[in-house]
């Protein structure tokens, strides 16, 4: 079963085999705006694949859920005099039509719905379009069967933070 990260770096990798136009595609955690191009080290055009958001469904299953992933990516061009680049325009319409009835060869995954662009910034340093979807997954809940309970077994209780003075650590109260 897929799993969010799973999810978003196969996203990345089917976009770098179908778009050899895009010298950078790569995961990334967050937004991405002119500030923040600042601070990046790519190659123009570029396409950074967030996870925006999350919503799980709880289900009746005890070994799946499903969870809608939000997911965003960000078409970066930088103008460059020598080189001829396609513009993010042109590759985040090519990029709308070629997300839509994929699911990157991964199991348990829907078609990405409500896909929708978005033009964050056009300035002569940098031209930045969002593209946004959403997309369900079946998520295993047995990834997460490693993770203790919540509450423990044996709960701790001293009146002194360092134990008692006479070498008694804590006295045990068993959880009912």
């Amino acid at each position: 079963m897929t799993d969010p990260y799973e999810l978003r770096q196969a996203v990345c990798d089917t976009i770098t085999k179908r778009f050899p136009d895009l010298l950078t595609v790569t995961p990334y955690a967050g937004e991405i705006n002119d500030t923040v191009l600042q601070t990046l080290s790519f190659n123009s055009p570029a396409c950074f694949v967030s996870l925006s958001g999350m919503t799980l469904d709880n289900s009746e299953d005890q070994e799946a859920c499903l969870a809608d992933m939000l997911l965003t990516a960000y078409v970066v061009t930088v103008p460059q005099e020598t080189l001829k680049t396609p513009s993010a325009l042109d590759i985040t319409s090519r990029l709308i039509s070629f997300l839509q009835y994929n699911q990157y060869n991964l199991n348990n995954t829907g078609y990405p719905v409500t896909i929708k662009s978005e033009q964050l910034t056009n300035t002569s340093t940098s031209d930045i379009w969002a593209i946004e979807w959403s997309q369900k997954i079946k998520w295993d809940r047995s990834k997460w069967d490693d993770v203790p309970e919540f509450l423990p077994d044996t709960i701790f209780a001293s009146y002194h933070p360092y134990g008692e003075v006479d070498g008694t650590e804590h006295e045990v109260f068993p959880n009912d």
